[in-house]
């Protein structure tokens, strides 16, 4: 598929390994790149908290655990 430069920009996250692998799975079972995967949970979260003037989650004060999910970084 053809990308219009114009209209996006590259980004990248670090993932824990677990969290990885299973969007790799979920890429090869469903016949989609890993990127398509992340851009549809990305689009997906923007939606169910666009409006809002908060998130649920304080990403400045968080880390991803092992688990992929975020923990808060202790000081």
């Amino acid at each position: 598929m053809p990308v219009d430069k114009d209209k996006t920009v590259r980004t990248s996250m670090i993932v824990s390994s677990e969290t990885y692998r299973e969007v790799q799975e979920l890429a090869v079972a469903n016949d989609v790149s890993a990127a398509w995967i992340m851009r549809h949970a990305l689009l997906e979260f923007l939606e169910a908290h666009r409006g809002e003037s908060g998130l649920p989650l304080q990403a400045s004060r968080r880390s991803e655990a092992p688990n992929g999910r975020a923990t808060k970084k202790v000081r």
